[in-house]
């Protein structure tokens, strides 16, 4: 249980993520997990779309290839999309895309990874089109111009390994509201050209197809607010790992204060290697950490000091049932608060 004085908040939404802290300890809370791309995966794919053959579609080939054909004028590009649907609701540490390469022609290109913008689907992909009768808005597909990630290749040692692009920046912007639609990785040929470049193991490959390794924060459930004696009682449950997850630490608890009037920040997430204490603030909104456990995971009772510091006073809507408690600064926390969890 958590209990808070109501009479000196702003307009809160009170948040829970939960994160490891145990006494002076770095505040960490992990699982992880690998997603595999298949062809059972319902949503998703891979294919490559190639500037020489506009209208060609490649979305049922084992190999995809990446190269810059005829000195980078007629460039081929892979396209992958992982399926979601078993992490519905998760607050992301760290992503990485693993592609296995087969074969790498020349050494020391680099080859990057960039976020698309354009739905698209593996069986209607071509240079031209992202939809069987939609164009790209520009021909070999529309994505974000800085990479997300990129990799040097060497023609010795690489062939035959899987080799992983950081996208965690995309995967907690996908998780805080924007779509995913994938990524697409092509050679930069600003650093040199192959015309055969490399060839990656599609879903469609007996194996070492891709993979993407998610480290994240679940949220809590059924997290309730109540009014209390001078005070709002919390509670809530811890989360169950995920099926298929392996969990890096147990869970403890950090009480994050979030402003209600603002979205929640990709940011906002306790980092790993760091040692909070009651009033640090994290991410871009500046959302408080009131109180790290060091016991307990459901019980808190922590001061109201960094609330007072950090917010200015809030007047509470006015309250009109008969025979209302006499709490009502307490009162309007609790309704506009709800019981909700919101770690994303």
């Amino acid at each position: 249980m958590i209990e808070l004085s109501g009479t000196s908040q702003k307009r809160l939404l009170l948040a829970l993520l939960m994160s490891m802290a145990i006494g002076g300890s770095p505040a960490r809370a992990r699982e992880q997990k690998t997603l595999t791309l298949t062809t059972a995966s319902t949503r998703g794919g891979d294919t490559y779309i190639d500037a020489s053959v506009t209208t060609s579609n490649f979305g049922t080939t084992t190999s995809l290839n990446v190269a810059g054909k005829n000195a980078g004028t007629n460039p081929v590009k892979a396209l992958f999309q992982f399926d979601l649907t078993s992490l519905p609701s998760i607050g992301v540490k760290q992503a990485t895309m693993n592609l296995f390469v087969s074969s790498v022609n020349k050494s020391g290109l680099l080859y990057e990874a960039h976020a698309l913008t354009s739905l698209w689907t593996e069986s209607t992909a071509t240079w031209a089109n992202r939809l069987a009768s939609t164009a790209w808005t520009t021909a070999g597909g529309v994505y974000n111009g800085t990479a997300s990630s990129s990799l040097t290749l060497n023609n010795t040692t690489d062939p035959g390994n899987y080799h992983g692009w950081d996208i965690t920046a995309d995967a907690q912007s996908w998780y805080s509201g924007s779509q995913n639609f994938g990524h697409l990785i092509l050679l930069n040929i600003s650093h040199g050209n192959d015309v055969t470049g490399i060839n990656i193991n599609s879903r469609e490959a007996a194996t070492n197809k891709p993979q993407l390794a998610l480290t994240f924060l679940q949220q809590v459930s059924v997290l309730t607010a109540t009014a209390a004696n001078a005070g709002v009682s919390l509670t809530w449950t811890n989360p169950t790992p995920i099926t298929g997850s392996t969990v890096l630490e147990a869970y403890a608890g950090v009480l994050v204060l979030r402003q209600q009037d603002k979205a929640v920040a990709a940011t906002s997430v306790p980092a790993d290697g760091t040692t909070y204490s009651q009033c640090n603030t994290i991410g871009s909104n500046n959302d408080v950490v009131v109180f790290v456990s060091t016991s307990n995971a459901a019980t808190f009772r922590p001061t109201t000091i960094c609330i007072s510091i950090k917010f200015s006073r809030w007047t509470p809507p006015k309250i009109t049932q008969p025979n209302a408690v006499r709490q009502p600064a307490v009162q309007g926390l609790v309704r506009q608060m709800g019981p909700r969890s919101c770690l994303k």
